[in-house]
């Protein structure tokens, strides 16, 4: 029983017994249970001096109270906290040598009544403590108790009670004095989980073994300053979450961190919702039937949902377990329109009969039309993403009741702006190590300008004006969730966070000098020699990837390529591991002659005849969404460096260079990281 646990035993006992303590005590101001004799100051001193009501009682609740909260998850359970434990339970200590005292006193000089002496049965009774001077004696002869008259019965009583308050008083000494030794090996070795299932250290440490089952297991001292501890030290050790529902919101670096939860799932053996192509019904709102392999509600409960879809409470309830995480991404509404201007303009007719984003600022509604399939990329995206109907005028009570709904079942909304904070925050909430939350920028673009024949994303200040109009609940989401996020941070204290925030960005930078060519630059898909690591295309930008340092040995190329592996050729794996049996071919690298051509994922066509299987509402820029009926399992697509996802991989910290690695350029998100405005 580690620290916590035997806390949590001796509060519960102490509760109880003090609750006994009080409630005899009280008695023992009615003898004969009647209020007579207490009016007329006929009772025992000792029951005046209200040992069992002060001393057993509150004077024992007290640490009870401070010890329970002390091994309470979440709640003072700290070094700190048990070492206040020791002075809670020396008041203990002294409220029940009060009790035990009182009670002591209150059996040795027996009751206070109205006796007859038994020789003389014809003589007036007086009000007495007959056996007062009888050091007790008079408990082993019982024919004395016949001269207490009044109140009848009142020795039996007496003894009884006092008896009770005695015993509790005794067992109260003991856990006291046994919290006392508990609370000073809390506070030398830290409150410790004896589970093996907790994120632990991955030293054993030393244990003291005493009084039998009692074991305390201490960290090891020597901790990692590379890896600060998952909960700050004034948390208990947590356990990584492993039900998740990520909301996998359009253009706001969600493809970085589906990354971190396809590795996270993967390594841990985690069972996926995966969907039959590449979205889960999106842009209709989720239902159950677009997950690949559901057998209906017997089929089980799911451990991780993330792929794009259009949040649909009801039926991902029906999948996901009691316990999930929910989380998602947020980011600026003008941004997002940028982004989703030029990804988006081949497939949102919207986007595509404005000349340029400016244009389309301009009058929005003179190019929308709310019924156009793919439409809805182009207003409210983000409140759409929510399951909510993106076309409704805005007011504030509509704007605070999605609101609502958002917090009622996210626990953390993430802000792309801010993303290697968000990712601080993330891995506390999830109890996950450092290297879970370690990534690079996956899914980044190159926008071609318009000599070019790209896309023009400039804007004047009265159009980005007229957009944040456009996109109302987008910008009413943003405002509140990006106020939400820094009162996370100063929860969490600026300070902590910024140390966190550079030892992340660190690590990155020795994972990519380890891992990548050129220090981690990103490069053009049609530059990257691996066909299978090259992101997908789409639109009129170009989607950026990474290239592999040459010879890296079986193990490091393992982990690299998984941090480096695009959304799609991930999916695509975890889609062979999940359903092997379905897994009828490999799909092949694409040839030589297709070097400046996207790569496309084979496992898009389904069903009979190689022809792709969509559902009415498929969208994403040439992503197809397969209908719920389709069947069978999905072609994988494998890069020449690719080993397959079965099995878990070696840590990353071994493949931390020894030394100061020299100085490459950090890879964070592509977005201004400014000091939140006096409007957010």
């Amino acid at each position: 029983m580690c620290t916590t646990g035997c806390s949590r035993v001796i509060a519960i006992c102490l509760y109880i017994l003090a609750g006994v303590s009080i409630v005899c005590n009280i008695i023992l101001f009615f003898p004969d249970f009647s209020p007579e004799f207490s009016k007329n100051d006929q009772i025992t001193e000792e029951v005046k001096y209200m040992g069992g009501f002060i001393g057993g009682g509150i004077l024992a609740l007290i640490p009870a109270i401070h010890i329970h909260l002390t091994s309470s998850k979440g709640c003072c359970n700290n070094r700190c906290g048990m070492f206040l434990s020791i002075g809670f339970a020396a008041a203990g200590v002294a409220g029940a040598v009060y009790s035990l005292s009182a009670a002591g006193l209150g059996l040795a000089k027996g009751p206070y009544c109205e006796y007859v002496d038994p020789k003389t049965p014809t003589a007036t009774g007086e009000w007495i403590r007959p056996f007062e001077n009888s050091t007790g004696s008079y408990l082993e002869d019982k024919k004395l108790w016949g001269g207490c008259m009044k109140p009848e019965g009142v020795v039996e009583f007496n003894l009884t009670l006092f008896s009770i308050l005695l015993f509790s008083a005794g067992v109260q000494l003991v856990l006291c004095l046994i919290q006392m030794v508990n609370g000073l090996f809390g506070c030398l070795c830290g409150t410790c989980a004896g589970d093996k299932g907790a994120v632990e250290s991955r030293e054993e440490g030393w244990r003291v073994q005493v009084m039998g089952p009692l074991r305390y297991r201490c960290p090891p001292l020597n901790i990692q300053p590379a890896s600060p501890p998952l909960v700050s030290t004034s948390s208990q050790i947590c356990r990584p979450h492993t039900h998740l529902m990520f909301l996998k919101t359009h253009k706001t670096a969600s493809s970085t961190l589906i990354n971190m939860i396809y590795r996270f799932g993967d390594q841990n053996e985690l069972r996926f919702a995966l969907p039959m192509g590449y979205l889960l019904g999106y842009p209709f709102e989720f239902n159950v039937h677009r997950i690949k392999g559901y057998r209906g509600p017997g089929g089980g409960k799911y451990d991780v949902m993330a792929n794009h879809l259009r949040f649909n409470k009801a039926e991902i309830n029906k999948v996901m377990h009691g316990d999930t995480f929910y989380f998602s991404i947020l980011r600026n509404p003008l941004k997002l329109a940028e982004s989703s201007f030029a990804y988006f303009r081949d497939i949102c007719p919207a986007f595509r009969k404005a000349k340029s984003l400016g244009d389309f600022a301009n009058n929005p509604s003179k190019f929308y039309n709310p019924h156009a399939r793919n439409n809805h990329y182009a207003r409210n995206l983000l409140w759409f993403d929510f399951g909510m109907d993106a076309n409704v005028n805005f007011s504030e009570e509509l704007a605070h009741r999605g609101e609502a709904l958002i917090r009622k079942t996210f626990k953390l909304i993430l802000l792309t702006e801010y993303f290697d904070q968000s990712m601080v925050l993330l891995r506390h909430a999830l109890c996950w190590p450092l290297d879970a939350v370690v990534s690079f920028t996956l899914n980044a673009a190159i926008y071609k300008s318009p000599k070019d024949k790209g896309v023009d994303l400039s804007l004047t200040e009265a159009q980005r004006e007229k957009l944040r109009e456009w996109n109302a609940l987008d910008w009413h989401l943003y405002q509140t969730f990006n106020r939400s996020f820094w009162e996370d941070v100063r929860r969490f204290g600026q300070e902590r966070m910024d140390q966190e925030v550079a030892l992340l960005r660190t690590r990155r930078d020795n994972l990519a000098h380890i891992c990548l060519r050129n220090g981690g630059k990103r490069v053009e898909a049609q530059n990257i020699r691996d066909k299978g690591l090259r992101p997908y295309q789409c639109g009129s930008i170009r989607i950026l990837g990474y290239e592999l340092q040459p010879d890296l040995d079986n193990a490091t190329a393992q982990i690299c390529m998984k941090l480096i592996r695009p959304e799609m050729q991930y999916k695509e794996l975890l889609d062979a591991k999940q359903f092997p049996k379905a897994l009828s071919s490999t799909v092949e690298s694409t040839t030589a002659t297709d070097e400046n051509e996207p790569v496309r994922i084979a496992a898009l066509l389904r069903g009979s005849g190689g022809r792709a299987s969509t559902s009415s509402g498929a969208t994403g820029c040439g992503r197809a969404s397969t209908s719920s009926g389709a069947t069978g399992g999905g072609r994988a697509s494998t890069s020449s460096g690719a080993t397959g996802a079965a099995g878990r991989l070696p840590a990353v910290e071994p493949l931390v260079a020894a030394g100061r690695l020299p100085a490459v350029e950090p890879l964070v998100v592509e977005v201004p990281l400014v000091v939140p405005g006096p409007g957010l």
